[in-house]
């Protein structure tokens, strides 16, 4: 399994993570540095943070500012597909939002990872 701490994170404004994750797998709640647009190409994830929670199929992923603490839960077996941006990209509003995922952005998000 790979993580957070093994990728450069200084190198590029967006890094990014593909890993496969089993059904029943809790990634306890957690922190990054920069912002987190998570993403499973296959399979359905819950990710709850302190002040809400969201279940993400393959059409949404999830994006979560910089230093929001938050839990994911696969309910299944996963492919997850993220990106790590640089915060200097942070929204105005520091609340976690679904992202529609399209075909034009499904397509970016695994070119690049």
């Amino acid at each position: 399994m790979k993580r957070t701490l093994d990728l450069d994170m200084n190198q590029r404004p967006v890094v990014a993570l593909a890993d496969e994750y089993p059904a029943g797998f809790v990634d306890n709640a957690h922190s990054h540095e920069r912002i987190q647009l998570l993403y499973a190409s296959v399979g359905v994830m819950s990710v709850v943070t302190e002040q809400t929670s969201f279940v993400i199929p393959p059409q949404r992923a999830v994006w979560i500012p910089s230093q929001v603490r938050h839990e994911v839960s696969c309910r299944g077996p996963v492919s997850l597909r993220t990106l790590y941006i640089d915060p200097k990209y942070e929204r105005e509003d520091p609340d976690c939002h679904i992202v529609e995922v399209g075909t034009l952005l499904k397509a970016l998000i695994l070119e690049v990872t």
